[in-house]
């Protein structure tokens, strides 16, 4: 899966302002829904509710919520950067301050999976997390991204 397919313009936030991983989740669901034309509240429940499970905080202050949405048609994706980097409860113990969340349609097994190796493979490189952490505004973090 190409990383152009996962994200949009409208769906990238450079420097987002939240407090927690709480409002995280809020902004992405809020992002989203926006986008897809989805409830605000379907999106935040799935994504709260993967969270419960365990952190989706992956270490090098990057986390990749995640959940399936029923009625959803493709996968989907939000890519955010933050203002100040918030605890996400990641193994390494690092605050995150890289965001990308991935919403997938729920009988969507494999697509599901592919994406996320596609996310975790690319974000688990020092000189593209550095890259997006230098963006200051949305167009040039969605053009790092997908180039």
């Amino acid at each position: 899966m190409q990383r152009n397919e996962l994200l949009t313009k409208s769906r990238t936030v450079a420097h987002a302002s939240c407090t927690s991983k709480k409002r995280t989740l809020e902004s992405v669901a809020r992002i989203l829904a926006d986008d897809l034309s989805l409830p605000e509240t379907t999106i935040f429940k799935g994504l709260f509710e993967r969270e419960k499970l365990g952190s989706t905080g992956v270490g090098h202050g990057v986390a990749i919520p995640h959940c399936r949405i029923e009625g959803l048609e493709s996968i989907s994706g939000a890519l955010l950067t933050l203002e100040a980097a918030v605890d996400f409860e990641a193994p390494d113990q690092i605050p995150v301050d890289i965001i990308f969340a991935l919403v997938v349609p729920e009988d969507c097994s494999e697509g599901h999976l592919e994406a996320l190796q596609t996310i975790a493979t690319e974000l688990s490189r020092d000189d593209f997390r550095e890259a997006l952490r230098s963006k200051g505004t949305y167009t040039d973090l969605y053009d790092s991204f997908v180039n």
